[in-house]
């Protein structure tokens, strides 16, 4: 796919998940452009999506696939009952995106 806008981001579907049960999301995928990607999540009692719930990490653009890692535990809003994700994959438009897999471990 390719980036769009000033803030491009894909919504997950919605799910059902233990937030204690998951240190970390890894998503594996390659980026053209861009710095930094982050994770937003929603919970059942903070249905919104908002700053308060959300982890940046660093990216490398060059295209070439690797495993980003968000450390989502050390966050203090990671509790509970999780009900969404929403992945901004880069922090420009115009890049290149491939995204092989999202897994919680």
């Amino acid at each position: 796919m390719t980036s769009l806008g000033a803030d491009p981001y894909l919504g997950g579907p919605p799910l059902i998940a233990d937030a204690a049960r998951y240190r970390e999301i890894v998503v594996r995928m390659a980026v053209s452009a861009g710095t930094g990607a982050q994770l937003y999540w929603t919970t059942k009692d903070s249905p919104a999506t908002a700053e308060d719930k959300v982890v940046n990490i660093a990216i490398v653009g060059d295209g070439q696939m690797r495993d980003y890692a968000f450390p989502v535990a050390t966050h203090p809003n990671w509790k509970g009952t999780i009900t969404r994700i929403r992945l901004d994959p880069t922090n420009v438009s115009g890049a290149q995106i491939r995204i092989e897999s999202i897994l919680g471990r």
